[in-house]
């Protein structure tokens, strides 16, 4: 998810205008692109985690409901932060 973030806001900085003043800010607008683009990976790790457990519920290696899906989402959304903190440890 935070590559597919990134990708994605690297495109929005060209085509979106108030992100391209940002951009030409310097540090802090970079520091600004780089927290809108660890929200926008919390966002998307946390819907492909959703959609990830509706489709083991589908094949039966997941439990059926609500609670196990959001579980699951949630653990796979933690997994995302823990990674991409490690890559800002790096």
């Amino acid at each position: 998810p935070y590559i597919s973030v990134s990708i994605i806001m690297q495109l929005l900085t060209t085509v979106y205008k108030p992100l391209e003043e940002l951009a030409k800010e310097g540090q802090e607008g970079r520091r600004v692109i780089t927290r809108y683009t660890r929200i926008g990976t919390v966002a998307l790790a946390m819907f492909q985690g959703y959609m990830i457990s509706i489709g083991l519920q589908n094949q039966g290696a997941l439990a059926p409901g609500i609670q196990s899906a959001l579980m699951t989402a949630v653990t796979l959304t933690t997994g995302t932060i823990f990674l991409m903190w490690i890559g800002e440890q790096i």
